[in-house]
């Protein structure tokens, strides 16, 4: 949780509000929130507002990112993933998992939103990477 609250206090001196796309590309790229800012704007979200799936992975591959999408992922046992087991796909690096609304990053298996131990249905999953090389 402490990428998140890092996050929180960025996202607290930009006065911002609906920008949970903006926090998880910030996390999930690794990069700082100002620059997921301008990277979703450049993408088309407007401040105070939403941003659209399209606009936030238009917005990691401006930052450098590669994803990969698990659509609607399911449990061995057949279930939907929720906010408190989602986690248990994304036990290693970066990803940025969605729920209807909203979004939020899993790092290494924990949720880095306060969304984390909810459960709210998991509809996909993006593991996100920095390809060596990309930045300096």
């Amino acid at each position: 949780m402490e990428k998140y609250k890092k996050a929180m206090v960025a996202h607290s001196k930009a006065g911002e509000r609906n920008d949970c796309s903006v926090i998880a590309t910030s996390i999930a790229c690794r990069v700082p929130y100002n620059a997921a800012h301008s990277a979703m704007k450049m993408a088309g979200r407007r401040s105070g507002r939403s941003a659209k799936i399209t606009q936030m992975i238009t917005a990691m591959r401006y930052l450098g990112c590669e994803l990969e999408l698990v659509s609607q992922p399911k449990q061995p046992n057949g279930s939907s993933y929720t906010m408190t087991t989602i986690g248990k796909l994304c036990k290693r690096g970066y990803w940025v998992a969605y729920v209807n609304g909203h979004v939020a990053a899993v790092v290494n298996g924990q949720v880095e939103d306060w969304s984390a131990g909810t459960r709210r249905k998991v509809q996909a999953v993006w593991k996100v990477t920095v390809p060596r090389g990309t930045r300096s």
